[in-house]
């Protein structure tokens, strides 16, 4: 081996070739650089698929939004709907109340016979029924089977058996024209074909004449009913009851009075207390106080002595407490006799007292 071969090696081993390591770097560069751009395009892709995602939560709101819309409307539609019904409701209820009905007062009364049958017979014994079916118009107020029930029987027995008092009981529940219970309400009173006057009180419960009307309003083709739970007497009915119930009373224990005397004994003094009471159980009857005598004496002597023992009476009935003005008293003397002035019984009966309606 030469020198110059032996210096060539030893120079090579100090300076080693470059090129080869800067292709080296070179790669690893490029392979560095090509590694970032991929990483760059990637990361683009992933910050716009939160946008398309945002773009699609976008619409979906608007679709969220629009469904409330869509449920509000009828929502806000169905108060609307419901509102009219409940508006009308009233208007139909109070149609009937004008509306004609297909039959007549007496029709009614007679297709209810559990509730009318009394008056039906009553109104039949006074001559009145025609009248329920007559074209009218009248305003009934009709009193049930149990309003009759509840009257005295020996009192509903002298209203049935004597048409005197019948009649005008009747014709007291009956008033010309077709009345509404609001009509009779601002009314305040209405006279009867009895020719007398009814009060009407609407207060929460309607009375007419001091009675409970129980139903309003039962409207017929001829006028209208208000059925009534009493039975309505007219004032000189009333009367005429009282009158009958003291004359009853003197008849079982009269008056006695001492002999050719206006004088009331002490043992006929229990007897016009009893009188007083049934008039103080009446406060508007109105009476006279009749006086007779028997036939023994002077006829215009026995008539002065009838009018004396009549004033006597009503004196004693005043001063215990029963208004002048209800009480008038007259002195028939002989004329009125009830039975034969031939004999003693019948002369004991014909000296009497009695009260008469008037």
């Amino acid at each position: 081996m030469t020198d110059d071969m032996t210096n060539e090696m030893a120079g090579g081993r100090r300076r080693p070739k470059l090129l080869p390591w800067l292709l080296l770097l070179v790669g690893i560069f490029a392979l560095l650089y090509l590694a970032a751009w991929l990483a760059t395009r990637d990361g683009d892709t992933a910050v716009t698929q939160p946008q398309t995602v945002e773009a699609e939560a976008e619409t979906d709101v608007v679709e969220t939004t629009t469904v409330p819309e869509t449920t509000v409307a009828p929502t806000t539609a169905a108060p609307e709907t419901t509102v009219p019904p409940t508006t009308a409701a009233p208007e139909t209820t109070v149609a009937p109340t004008t509306t004609e009905a297909p039959a007549t007062i007496g029709d009614i009364a007679r297709a209810n016979p559990e509730q009318f049958s009394t008056l039906l017979a009553a109104a039949e014994a006074a001559g009145f029924d025609a009248a329920l079916d007559d074209p009218g118009p009248i305003t009934v107020f009709a009193p049930t089977n149990d309003a009759f029930s509840s009257v005295d029987a020996a009192t509903l027995g002298l209203i049935v058996d004597d048409t005197d008092l019948l009649a005008p009981t009747i014709a007291h529940h009956v008033v010309e024209g077709a009345y509404t219970s609001a009509e009779l309400a601002e009314l305040g009173e209405v006279t009867t074909l009895a020719g007398e006057t009814l009060l009407i009180e609407a207060d929460g419960t309607v009375t007419v004449g001091g009675v409970t009307v129980a139903a309003l309003d039962v409207n017929a083709d001829n006028g209208v009913i208000h059925v009534i739970d009493g039975v309505l007497l007219p004032q000189s009915v009333s009367s005429a009851l009282t009158a009958s119930a003291v004359t009853t009373l003197l008849a079982l224990e009269p008056i006695q009075f001492a002999d050719s005397s206006a004088e009331i004994t002490q043992a006929s003094l229990a007897t016009l207390q009893a009188a007083l009471e049934l008039l103080e159980s009446d406060p508007e009857a109105q009476l006279e106080i009749a006086g007779h005598t028997d036939d023994i004496g002077p006829a215009d002597g026995n008539q002065r002595l009838s009018q004396r023992r009549a004033d006597a009476v009503r004196t004693w009935l005043v001063d215990n407490g029963i208004a002048a003005e209800r009480l008038t008293a007259v002195g028939y003397g002989e004329d009125l006799p009830v039975a034969d002035n031939g004999t003693e019984d019948g002369r004991a009966q014909n000296r009497r007292i009695e009260f008469v309606a008037r």
